[in-house]
This record gives structure tokens, sequence and C-alpha cells, in this order.
């Protein structure tokens, strides 16, 4: 029963938590309820991270993302040894790096303490949710070998059952812990990401480009229909 709910309906429960805290912040920033000044303040510190930490960061998400989208061409690349290897190194190396450079910037930026007025709830919850995904994800990746492969048979079907709405949760019930709570925080940064200090950025980007997209628009069906208009009528008898 804990299984089911954590890994059956508490994934859609994230997904549907982000959709509408993002659409619910979007309207709040659209009808200026949320002042910009804050978005500003909560998004240091995502702009103070170092970009070892978000360089790596990145490749650790494109890495997974990958893995999920393609699982039979990461195991077809698994089955050469060499090639296996490397990528579990480039993996384990990548997640390490991230963490160390996470904890690095967190205290060299005092941000649990001198800094703790810039910080949001949501961003506070995300950071620690961030740290405990990838200190699980190392965990995991240096306990239980070859990640990479035995992960593309079990937690990527399962992924892809949730996507079809058929959650296979026997795929995740018997896993380790680690595994789980890795699993399990990657739903709950899903969750979250709406209330953190980049997503609003991100929304106010949006909201500078509505308007000109709003203008652009009308404007160029009104340049077209002027231009027909403008155009002088071709009659049968003319040549």
């Amino acid at each position: 029963m804990r299984d089911q709910l954590l890994f059956a309906i508490a994934p859609w429960l994230a997904a549907f938590a982000c959709v509408l805290m993002a659409t619910v912040r979007y309207l709040q920033h659209w009808r200026g309820l949320e002042p910009r000044e804050t978005t500003t303040r909560s998004n240091e510190p995502a702009e103070g991270l170092t970009a070892w930490c978000r360089y790596s960061i990145g490749v650790v998400f494109l890495g997974h993302v990958l893995a999920v989208a393609f699982p039979g061409a990461l195991l077809l690349w698994n089955r050469q040894p060499l090639r296996l290897i490397v990528l579990e190194s480039v993996g384990v190396i990548a997640g390490s790096v991230a963490l160390v450079s996470l904890l690095a910037t967190a205290v060299r930026r005092h941000w649990w303490a001198e800094r703790r007025h810039a910080l949001s709830p949501g961003d506070v919850i995300a950071a620690t949710l961030i740290l405990l995904e990838l200190i699980s994800g190392v965990a995991l990746a240096v306990r239980y070998r070859w990640a990479s492969s035995w992960s593309g048979v079990t937690l990527t079907p399962y992924l892809h059952s949730l996507v079809g709405l058929r959650p296979s949760v026997v795929l995740v019930a018997h896993m380790p812990f680690v595994v789980k709570l890795h699993v399990f925080c990657a739903f709950a940064i899903l969750a979250v990401t709406p209330l953190t200090g980049l997503a609003g950025a991100v929304l106010v980007a949006l909201l500078d480009m509505a308007p000109v997209m709003l203008v652009r628009r009308p404007v160029g069906y009104a340049r077209r229909g002027w231009s027909a208009r403008m155009r002088p009528p071709i009659g049968d008898g003319e040549i």
C-alpha cells in the first residue's frame, strides 16, 4: 500500500501540483500580484551556482533524459564493457562534481544564515531535495554497479508505465531504499519547481515575450489584409 501511494499516486499528484502552481504563479505575475523584485531576489541563489555545478547537473539531467527516451540504444551501448565503464564513470564523476559544487556554493554564500532573507521557502526545499537526489544517485551508482544497465530494464519501464497511465509499481517495490529515495526525490523536485526563483525568472521572461507576440500577430494579420485590399483586382476580360 505504501509503495502504491509513493510510486503510483504521488507521481501524478506531483505533476498536477507542478502544472497547477505554475499556472497560478503565472497568473499572479500577469496580474501584478507578485512583484518582480521578489522574483529577482529569490533567483539570486540560482545565479550564485558555480559553472561546475550547473554543467555537471546538466550532464546528469541530460543523461537521465536520454536513458529514459532511448532505453534500447542505452542497452546496446552497454553491451561493450569498455563503453559501459566509460558511461558509468562519467555519471559518477558528474554526480560527484555536482554534489561537491552545490555544497561548496551553499557554504561559500552562507545560504542558510546570512543570505536567508534572499531565499524563498521554495528555494530551500528545492535545494534540499536536489542534495538528497544527488547523494542518493551517487550512492546507488557506487553501491549498486552498472546502474545504467539494470535501471534500463526496471526504472525506465516503470516511468513508461506512468506515462501510459498504468503504473507498474512492482518494478520499484523490491528496489533498495536508496533507489526508492532517488526516484521519489525526483517527483518531489518536480512538484516544488514552480515555487523556485528560477521558475519565477522563466515566468517573467514569458510575460515579457507575451505582449510582443500579441502585438506582432495582429499587426501581421493587418498587414496581410491591407496588402490584399490594395492589390488591384484582375477581371476575366483583363490582360
